[in-house]
């Protein structure tokens, strides 16, 4: 069993790998740089076990119609390695991010959630707040939110 698990900060580097190898939709052209990975409002947050990065989710300062004009944080490209995936890493890490959040002023977290992923978010407090909608080459999504 596994018990050494953290979460921490790290670089959008780090992020790379994990997003490339989870997050890419076979046949397609995945960009695993976002333009926002380096703005001075991100940040990256990375879930360890054992010392080993197990997952990762960005998150960049931004609006959405759905959330109003309060100061909200999107969270974008969050993937776990297979092998650590049913350990509750997404959810702490999605608890951590919360935190690390709200202590930075945001108001409201929100992301473009897959459709076999709402109810993962909703067990966090999210809402759905838009209709499904299709993220091109990756799917159907819903916008999502939650007060922090």
């Amino acid at each position: 069993m596994r018990e050494n698990i953290e979460f921490k900060l790290i670089t959008p580097e780090e992020c790379y790998d994990l997003r490339v190898d989870v997050l890419t939709v076979p046949n397609e052209v995945y960009e695993y740089q976002y333009k926002e990975d380096h703005d001075r409002s991100t940040f990256h947050v990375g879930g360890f076990v054992d010392g080993e990065l197990g997952c990762i989710a960005s998150f960049f300062e931004s609006k959405s119609p759905y959330v109003g004009d309060r100061s909200s944080i999107q969270l974008r490209g969050m993937a776990a390695k297979s092998v650590f995936r049913g350990m509750g890493l997404g959810r702490k890490l999605v608890e951590f991010a919360i935190k690390e959040s709200a202590g930075r002023g945001y108001q409201i977290i929100w992301c473009n959630a897959r459709e076999h992923a709402v109810v993962f978010y909703e067990k966090l407090g999210f809402d759905v707040k838009s209709e499904i909608f299709m993220v091109p080459r990756v799917g159907l999504h819903f916008v999502m939110a939650r007060d922090l």
